[in-house]
């Protein structure tokens, strides 16, 4: 049978659940219940509860970026003090808190494409003033610059972050001046963040995107100057 499970917004009113995200035995979500706002939800499969009103009275911290790591989740989250920084929850109140204010002040750290890593951790891209939008790794106290890939306040703004199954890496997009958008992979280490190929030689660039692998190769969409957006692959080891 299909039911209603909770009716969170009382009423006609929608709470729009999103960003539905399992951890363990729970599942969390992002809901509206037309008094907090859109904030952070948890269910055990019995009942349904308001994790933690983040962001104080009806304007929501409209959580994002909901990733599962080490039995946790972590996830974006708009604060009037910190702006939208990066968040850990193991499903209460008390265990909800902030990872790290990584643009200081009210300032956005612009959190995007976070994906799971090795031992409850998160990599991610976020921005501050003095590294624009680079790469980041977070565990659930700390959080880390991983590369300036792009020195200074430049970004080389990584996209389309994709975990390996079963291996320490994540292969990503990200920008320079020499190579354009093209392919980069990192172990988690600083040195081990390191340019993949320039598949678009010249001053255009292939913008590698929809990442899959399969049976130790990393098939992907990128353009290619000859013969436009193709399908490539590399080699994982």
């Amino acid at each position: 049978n299909t039911n209603l499970f909770s009716d969170i917004r009382v009423g006609s009113g929608s709470s729009s659940p999103e960003s539905l995200t399992v951890v363990g035995n729970k599942m969390f979500f992002t809901a509206n219940d037309g008094i907090n706002g859109r904030e952070l939800w948890v269910t055990d499969g019995t009942t349904v509860s308001l994790v933690k009103d983040i962001y104080p009275g009806a304007t929501g911290s409209s959580p994002e970026e909901l990733v599962a790591s080490g039995g946790k989740l972590f996830f974006s989250a708009d604060h009037p003090t910190f702006g939208e920084e990066l968040w850990v929850s193991d499903g209460t109140e008390a265990g909800t808190t902030l990872v790290s204010d990584i643009y200081p002040g009210s300032s956005d750290s612009r959190i995007e494409s976070m994906v799971s890593f090795t031992g409850g951790r998160v990599i991610f891209k976020a921005r501050t003033a003095d590294a624009g939008e680079e790469l980041w790794i977070a565990d659930n106290s700390t959080a880390t610059l991983l590369k300036d890939i792009v020195p200074g306040m430049s970004s080389s703004d990584p996209q389309e972050l994709y975990k390996i199954p079963g291996k320490r890496l994540v292969y990503f997009s990200a920008f320079t001046l020499e190579h354009g958008r093209e392919l980069w992979r990192t172990d988690g280490t600083a040195a081990g963040t390191v340019f993949v190929s320039d598949l678009y030689l010249g001053e255009d660039y292939s913008a590698p995107r929809d990442f899959h692998y399969r049976k130790r190769k990393l098939y992907f969409s990128a353009l290619d100057k000859e013969k436009g957006r193709e399908l490539f692959s590399v080699r994982v080891n």
